[in-house]
């Protein structure tokens, strides 16, 4: 199914133009017109029965069709209004960014240079795409775009090379090329580095099994075959999809909530969404993406990621919607810092299609509903697919949701790279969001093995073994002021207060780095700080901490906190903690040196990690129904600012949609 013409315009002499759309095989169009400087860029989206649709306002369309004509803006515009010069990388999967780059030069007006692009000879068009004539359809990335680029944007593509990639996608998904061998390479060669076809041989296609390169390759292979008529290639990508979304619903995500990732894993279900023919995978797609969409709301505060994450690289820490997170579900979210936004490639993807995420969804990434309210849930092993991997979660979550503040925290039973454990966003009116972190070394982006952190709304502790070579850093604003009172450590962010009481911890100090790591932190960070806390003699070494905020004032805190709360440490030797809030409730942590999960006592409720209500992936606690989904259980529940949304997946992919 390819889609319409599109009306090629010169933006710069913003003159208005009426275009009339040829459609051509099906019944979608898109249409770009601009009348004046900062006008809005018209996309229209593929066309998507009411049935799948999750209904929005038409002062959010207004809103969306704005953010949309800036990104494309920014995509494609240099300071002196004239395009920039499309990306033109072919080799492996740079299409990553050169496809992308070339489909918003052609929404913006630049259709030839977009074009040019999107059918220039690939790399290795006479060598191992040579089976394929000349078309890439190996590597995950380059797939996600092959696939908008076939179905989307076909219609502008020359007649033969459209002909081309459909008589390369028939070759390609003839039989399943996640086991059929490359005619050139046929064996897997473990002598070669990397993850080329001249490594994999033994399989046509990118063999990575992260959740997002799984997305983009069994989405790509399910829709190329279902394309081409090649039904048994195109059943086994379904039975896998279906296979992957139900496991949204009964465990959760691997890669989870991941502020480089998620957008990964969103854009090829937008493509599942709006290019499947079969009702049931729309259903299937449109089940996924309001899942994702539920986990990115929850993280989402004013354009920054808040809370933990697994595959952590530190983009997160960037304010103003400086991460690829904050770059794409700001154009569903809105509440953006600043104006010039930065241009992420999945955002073709979304500004090209028609799903929006629910009313109730919407509602939750801008935090309208009753706060402050705490939200608990689990989180599954990375690789959730493989046998055991199911049988209980590997991390336990808390979020905390104040008036200025996100507050999240997980423990787990052993360390895990690439995970950052803790963080906190404060509202700001610069930023929409600062971030602040914290870690038991000098690298944010770890849990350690030892770490455990109990939480439990406002409040924190995090203890570990004692490690004479460690530091505990905190990750702070540049702005926020620090002052000491009574041996407890006050921050001051504009609208937010912490309280940080060190257990056997020297004093903070500006983080050592050598110069060039000090060049490098400002250069990503220009607008934060890092502090550093030497660990003492004691067995046990951590901090605890207390967050307060707006009406209460700064002065009003620090003295509550230095009156009211208190920090008991008589059986510190054993690992046991108790912090008493400012307001009488508490959190007691007892470390567990074997390595598992802590004793958590939270305000005299007990935490029980393998009781049937705990191993929800998400549940709201108290009487807010603001978010909640089971155990497997299947069935996703929002309710906030008077929307209420349920989705629902099971494993034969029957998909279930309420939206009121």
């Amino acid at each position: 199914m390819l889609h319409s013409e599109l009306l090629e315009i010169d933006l710069k002499y913003h003159v208005l133009i009426l275009a009339a759309i040829v459609l051509l095989h099906c019944s979608s169009a898109f249409v770009v017109a601009d009348t004046a400087p900062f006008e809005v860029i018209k996309v229209t989206p593929v066309a998507i029965d009411d049935e799948f649709k999750n209904h929005t306002s038409p002062e959010y369309e207004k809103a969306f069709a704005e953010r949309t004509s800036q990104i494309i803006r920014t995509a494609t515009r240099q300071e002196d209004g004239s395009f920039r010069k499309v990306y033109d990388n072919t080799y492996f999967e740079n299409e990553k960014r050169s496809y992308p780059d070339a489909m918003f030069h052609i929404l913006a007006g630049d259709s030839a240079a977009g074009l040019k692009v999107l059918q220039a000879p690939d790399e290795a068009a006479k060598s191992s795409n040579a089976h394929t004539l000349g078309i890439d359809l190996y590597p995950a990335f380059t797939l996600k775009g092959q696939v908008r680029k076939y179905f989307y944007f076909g219609s502008k593509l020359e007649p033969a090379y459209r002909e081309r990639m459909k008589q390369a996608i028939t070759i390609w998904t003839k039989t399943d090329p996640r086991t059929t061998p490359s005619p050139l390479y046929q064996k897997f060669n473990p002598k070669i580095e990397g993850w080329g076809p001249d490594r994999f041989g033994n399989r046509q296609v990118d063999s990575r099994n992260t959740d997002n390169l799984r997305a983009m390759r069994d989405i790509a292979i399910y829709l190329f075959a279902e394309e081409a008529g090649n039904r048994q290639t195109m059943e086994a990508a379904k039975k896998d999809i279906i296979f992957y979304v139900q496991a949204l619903y009964s465990v959760g995500m691997g890669e989870w909530d991941s502020d480089t990732y998620l957008c990964h894993s969103f854009a090829p279900y937008l493509s599942l969404y709006d290019f499947a023919k079969d009702p049931q995978m729309k259903r299937v797609a449109k089940a996924a993406l309001d899942y994702f969409s539920t986990a990115a709301a929850l993280k989402y505060h004013a354009g920054v990621f808040s809370g933990p994450e697994k595959r952590d690289y530190g983009n997160g820490y960037r304010l103003a919607a400086g991460s690829g997170f904050g770059k794409f579900f700001s154009i569903y979210f809105g509440q953006f810092a600043q104006s010039d936004r930065v241009k992420e490639p999945d955002l073709i993807h979304a500004i090209t299609s028609a799903y929006r995420p629910p009313a109730a969804v919407l509602a939750l990434a801008e935090r309208k509903f009753d706060r402050p309210v705490e939200v608990l849930g689990t989180k599954p092993v990375y690789e959730n697919w493989k046998d055991g991997a199911r049988d209980r979660p590997g991390y336990f979550e808390t979020l905390f949701f104040a008036h200025t503040y996100d507050l999240g925290s997980i423990v787990s039973p052993t360390g895990d790279g690439d995970t950052g454990p803790f963080r906190m966003t404060a509202a700001s009116t610069q930023f929409g969001a600062e971030v602040i972190n914290a870690s038991s070394r000098n690298k944010l982006n770890e849990k350690f093995s030892g770490d455990q952190i109990g939480q439990y709304r406002n409040l924190i502790l995090w203890l570990r073994p004692t490690d004479k070579a460690g530091q505990f850093t905190f990750f702070l604003p540049k702005s926020a002021a620090i002052e000491t009172k009574d041996g407890v450590q006050f921050i001051k962010t504009e609208k937010t207060w912490l309280a940080i009481r060190p257990i056997n911890l020297g004093s903070a100090s500006p983080t050592k780095m050598d110069e060039k790591a000090t060049a490098e932190f400002n250069k990503k960070y220009p607008d934060s700080q890092l502090v550093s806390c030497s660990n003492g003699d004691g067995a046990y070494a951590g901090f605890a901490m207390e967050v307060g905020e707006l009406p209460q004032s700064f002065e009003e805190f620090s003295a509550a906190i230095v009156s009211k709360s208190k920090l008991d440490l008589a059986d510190l030797s054993r690992g046991k903690v108790r912090l008493t809030g400012a307001d009488g409730r508490y959190v007691e942590m007892i470390h567990n040196a074997a390595g598992d999960l802590p004793v958590l006592d939270r305000n005299g409720i007990v935490r029980r990690w393998d009781a049937q209500e705990s191993l929800k992936l998400w549940q709201t606690v108290g009487d807010t129904p603001l978010v909640s989904l089971g155990w497997k259980e299947g069935t996703l529940k929002v309710s906030a600012d008077g929307h209420t949304f349920e989705s629902a997946c099971d494993s034969t992919g029957e998909a279930k949609f309420t939206d009121r």
